[in-house]
């Protein structure tokens, strides 16, 4: 009996184990348009102001995520986090990425044109390149704006991107 309590206790000490490892997301650093080893992937990002009314209420940084990897990039609509750093600050100003679910009442009164240009993607194929449009409040002026932050869940991973504006 003392056995088999002794491999339960050691077995469920294994599985809580590897799931606080699994949970631990890795914080890799970068600058906009380089590839970032081992993912093969890379990022950039730019304000431009002519879109501020594009949808209402919020100002869009357009990021670009290019996959030179040898796997299929997956993104979560729900789980994947978008954030913000102005120059100077280390504080993150949160961004929208999926209108569709984080601003429901905004997403139906866009044109449909709009929305499937604003649309956040499932999926970045091998080779792929996809323009992903982050949203802001529009009470920020972001043209001290010089960092993005995603965390993508797939990769159990936070990049923050250095980027020049």
């Amino acid at each position: 009996m003392k056995k088999i309590v002794v491999v339960i206790v050691l077995f469920l000490s294994f599985v809580l184990a590897t799931n606080l490892q699994a949970k631990k997301e890795e914080v890799v650093k970068g600058h906009g348009s380089v590839s970032i080893p081992p993912f093969g992937i890379s990022f950039d990002a730019s304000y431009d102001a002519r879109l501020d009314t594009l949808v209402p209420g919020y100002k869009v940084i357009n990021v670009l995520v290019e996959n030179t990897s040898f796997n299929i990039l997956g993104f979560d609509p729900k789980k994947d986090q978008w954030s913000i750093v102005m120059a100077g600050s280390k504080k993150a100003i949160p961004a929208i990425h999926n209108l569709r679910s984080q601003q429901p009442k905004i997403w139906s009164a866009l044109p449909d044109r709009i929305r499937e240009i604003v649309g956040y993607p499932l999926v970045l194929p091998i080779g792929g390149k996809e323009v992903i449009d982050i949203f802001v409040p529009d009470k920020y002026d972001l043209s001290a704006f010089n960092e993005i932050r995603v965390s993508i869940y797939s990769l159990q991973t936070r990049f923050d991107i250095l980027v020049t504006q």
